[in-house]
């Protein structure tokens, strides 16, 4: 019986260790890549043309933070960092288990007393070496990008 008690313990315990382990921290320091269709802006609905952008992300700080670098490729097929939100744009990270995220931008609204609050730019999961990251619009996705691990 006092071996039964053990084996209920080292089991509980290693549950409490797997439940309270930092969510992300397994992707801290991967990188990931992938390509998507988005039309550029034009004058008018027959000159906008779609353009092929690349986008990079980079979790740090135990998968807390979230670095994103966008380019564009040219019709050469070479590729151009551009500036959108300036070329690389850093995101908060909130994990919803070990391979679902959120990343958001941190808003101050200096108007009500300096609340914070967040805008979820994208939404993600992690299967194995891919990632679907859904890029949200008003709390709707607008387009899902596959991305692959880079390291």
């Amino acid at each position: 019986m006092k071996t039964f008690y053990q084996i209920v313990v080292v089991v509980l315990t290693g549950l409490l260790s797997v439940a309270c382990a930092d969510l992300g921290s397994v992707y801290g320091d991967t990188s990931w890549y992938g390509e998507y269709e988005a039309r550029s802006v034009g004058y008018s609905v027959a000159t906008m043309t779609t353009l092929t952008t690349t986008i990079s992300l980079a979790f740090s700080e135990d998968g807390q933070a979230c670095f994103a670098v966008y380019g564009t490729k040219g019709m050469d097929g070479m590729l151009y960092l551009y500036d959108y939100l300036g070329s690389q744009y850093q995101y908060d990270v909130q994990w919803s288990s070990g391979n679902t995220f959120t990343l958001s931008i941190p808003l101050v609204d200096r108007l009500e007393g300096g609340i914070e609050q967040a805008i979820v730019v994208y939404a993600g999961k992690i299967t194995g070496r891919k990632m679907k990251l859904d890029m949200m619009s008003c709390d709707r996705v607008e387009q899902t990008i596959e991305l692959k691990k880079t390291d």
